[in-house]
């Protein structure tokens, strides 16, 4: 942190979110830590006022989703997932398609993708212990 905020003209860098979130006035918070932090990071911002954006997934699993869901309801502070997916043209497109009820009422969708495992530099995407991932 220190090398990177020396190299790029950033004043202050932290090594522990927690005097961030004591010492800096947020509005918004971006969790991009390891996927095993969310809950921890979230969590702590929604209690001290801050709206967050955590990138996907967004937890562990559904017990970790949860509590962050009710956290922010509680806090009355927006929490938004990273999945940058739906902002894609086609996404949106089918989307604007779906709004007009031209494809009357749907009741099933299918979607498939393709990852070749051991990605390098992916490093920790597939271990479920530390990663999870995966629909909730």
């Amino acid at each position: 942190a220190k090398q990177f905020s020396e190299k790029w003209g950033i004043h202050r860098h932290y090594t522990d979110y927690r005097d961030m979130l004591r010492e800096e006035d947020l509005d918004v918070l971006s969790v991009c830590t390891p996927n095993r932090f969310h809950l921890e990071h979230t969590v702590a911002a929604l209690k001290k006022g801050i709206h967050v954006l955590c990138e996907k997934p967004i937890a562990l699993n559904s017990r970790e989703a949860k509590k962050m869901v009710n956290e922010a309801k509680k806090a009355k502070r927006l929490l938004t997932i990273g999945h940058n997916l739906r902002f894609e043209a086609d996404n949106r497109a089918l989307k604007k398609i779906i709004e007009t009820g031209e494809l009357g009422e749907i009741y099933f969708g299918r979607s498939h993708t393709i990852r070749r495992v051991g990605i390098p530099g992916w490093g920790q995407f597939h271990k479920k212990e530390i990663s999870a991932g995966g629909p909730l």
